[in-house]
């Protein structure tokens, strides 16, 4: 019976100590910005590697997924392809995990994106994520010419994907 409790008590202590490790908010909200107008957007977000993507005036597509299941549709469709389809494109995957706590972030979805052979820009910040959002669902498409959007469409599935860089 001492060695059950004992063993209990080691795997409660490891396990605290990997949640603790892992609870640690390593970003830098003074590092990083998104200013949309009515118009206009720009930024500067850091991928799931934490290195830093800014808009770039030859961007023609922002994708932009602020929950879970969007960020899956979105991410399954760029797996099935080649992983420089948004390079090509000149286009730019941003998904919003800023509601997520910090200890989820760290052990399960940064974890899982890392894996991605693309770059996923990543909104932390709820102030950006509040910035962006337009009070509709699904996938927000932003149609951008030299740093101004022409067209904001919302999509919910990889064929509308499909069409999107079919065009």
């Amino acid at each position: 019976m001492k060695k059950v409790i004992s063993i209990i008590l080691i795997l409660l202590v490891v396990g605290g100590a990997f949640v603790l490790l892992n609870s640690k908010d390593n970003y830098d909200s003074s590092k990083y910005y998104l200013s949309k107008d009515s118009g206009s957007i720009d930024f500067k977000l850091p991928d799931q590697f934490d290195k830093a993507h800014s808009l770039k005036s030859d961007t023609k597509i922002v994708i932009v997924a602020f929950v879970k299941k969007d960020g899956h549709t979105v991410r399954e469709y760029l797996k099935n392809h080649n992983p420089s389809l948004l390079q090509n494109n000149h286009a730019f995957f941003i998904a919003d995990i800023s509601k997520v706590p910090v200890v989820i972030r760290n052990m399960f979805i940064l974890k899982d994106l890392k894996k991605s052979k693309f770059p996923v820009l990543l909104i932390y910040d709820k102030k950006i994520s509040k910035s962006l959002k337009e009070n509709k669902e699904g996938i927000m498409i932003l149609h951008l010419d030299n740093k101004v959007i022409k067209s904001t469409d919302y999509i919910h599935n990889q064929k509308q994907l499909d069409k999107l860089f079919k065009k």
